[in-house]
This record gives structure tokens, sequence and C-alpha cells, in this order.
């Protein structure tokens, strides 16, 4: 009779603990883009790695000291001071060699408070995992959100969207 009460008593315990954690974010979300010409904004905590062949990446943020110190290849870089909020923008734009514009590569461990955005006309190809909200565009090109299907990116307005695992 003791071990039914007492078992009875932990279930009653545990389960609004468990109905909580339904509704309780459980991890990092992903992103994957691939073949895309578009735009895309990142405001994440976590990590992003990508190619593009012909665009631009920028990243901006208050604690970047040297541009340098990014793992961006294949770009030119440019560091401006943004005077309205003080952070540093880091752009990086096609390097040219022998006449030919060389594909932008880059490895990058994104903090709260980082904003990474990709501008791109060809050949995007991105992954993305960690924490945070973004915006999306494009004409050509797929993506998928958070382990999902592969969606045509849309057009017109960017769209926004949520990075974060979430149990429903």
């Amino acid at each position: 009779m003791r071990r039914l009460l007492l078992i009875s008593l932990f279930a009653f315990v545990a389960a609004p603990a468990a109905a909580f954690a339904t509704t309780a974010d459980v991890g990092d979300g992903t992103l994957a883009v691939r073949g895309a010409a578009g735009t895309l904004r990142l405001d994440i905590e976590g990590a992003a790695v990508g190619r593009l062949e012909i665009g631009q990446v920028e990243v901006i943020a208050q604690t970047i000291d040297d541009c340098k110190d990014l793992d961006v290849w294949g770009a030119d870089r440019t560091r401006t001071r943004i005077k309205s909020t003080g952070a540093t923008s880091c752009l990086f734009t096609e390097l040219i060699e022998g006449g030919t514009p060389q594909p932008i590569r880059f490895r990058l461990a994104l903090d709260a408070g980082t904003t990474l955005i990709v501008r791109s006309t060809a050949g995007l190809s991105l992954s993305a995992v960690g924490q945070g909200r973004g915006t999306i565009r494009g004409t050509d090109g797929t993506y998928s959100l958070n382990g999902g299907r592969f969606l045509p990116l849309p057009s017109g307005d960017p769209v926004p969207f949520r990075l974060g695992g979430t149990l429903e």
C-alpha cells in the first residue's frame, strides 16, 4: 500500500513538470540554405558556416576590434564604425584575383548582439545553428528551418523566422 501511495504521489508531482516541459526551449535550431540568391540576416547566438559565389558578407557587433580576426576567406575587408550605435561593421566583398572574382567562404561564431547579413546574387550555401531570430528573402534557391523540409526562398518582403528548437 505504501508503495502504491508513493508511486501515485510521484506521478502527481511529476505530471505538472512534464506538462511545463512541452513548451520550454530544448536547444538550438538550424538553418540550411542551398544555391541561393537573396538576402539573409541572422541575429543569433550560435555559429554560421557558408560560401557564396557573388555578393557580400557583413558582420556588425560592438565587440569587433579587427576585421582580420574574423574567419572569412576570399574577400576584401572594409571596417567602419557606425556612429549612431558605436558598433563596428566589417564588410567583406569579392576579392578579384587575375580578373576572376573569388568565392567568399566564412566560418563565424556569433554572440548575442552580433548581426550577420549576407547579400548574394549567386551561389549562397549556408549552415547555421543556434538560437535567435532572422529574416530571409530571395529569388533563387531553397532553405530549411529547424530540421524542416526544404522550401523555395520567399520573394518580396523579407520573411522573419525564429531559430531554436521547442517541443510541441
